[in-house]
């Protein structure tokens, strides 16, 4: 099972444990892709928006080491919640995560191979 259920994300969550989402294009750069984290922290739920130079192939995955669009100084959650819903919620609405595609971390690699093989669509994830 790739993707989480709600309960599965609030578990995760409440374990100390991120869960992610990758989202395909950037909206700020097309040449950059994006992916977004939620990440417990001091009882908190932050947000995390990660735009990033697409400079992978299917040998090379790990998107947590591409160069970012951000500053090293103006890093940081977009966000912080104190209860799951908000953060799922505000996740879809802003940022364009689709509620049924959240994973644990570092599956990301995963969807970011997908996404190599789909031809680096536009949109993503591709329609079914």
């Amino acid at each position: 099972m790739r993707y989480l259920d709600d309960d599965y994300i609030s578990s995760a969550l409440n374990r100390g444990k991120s869960v992610e989402q990758f989202l395909g294009k950037s909206p700020e750069d097309p040449g950059c892709i994006r992916h977004v984290e939620l990440r417990p922290t001091r009882g908190v739920i932050e947000l995390w928006v990660y735009d990033a130079e697409d400079i992978g192939d299917e040998e090379f995955l790990d998107l947590y080491d591409f160069p970012t669009l951000t500053d090293e100084d103006d890093e940081g959650p977009v966000a912080t919640f104190d209860d799951v819903e908000a953060a799922l919620a505000l996740a879809q609405e802003k940022i364009g995560a689709d509620r049924t595609r959240w994973t644990n971390a570092l599956i990301g690699q995963s969807e970011y191979l997908d996404y190599i093989r789909a031809g680096r669509p536009d949109r993503w994830p591709l329609e079914a």
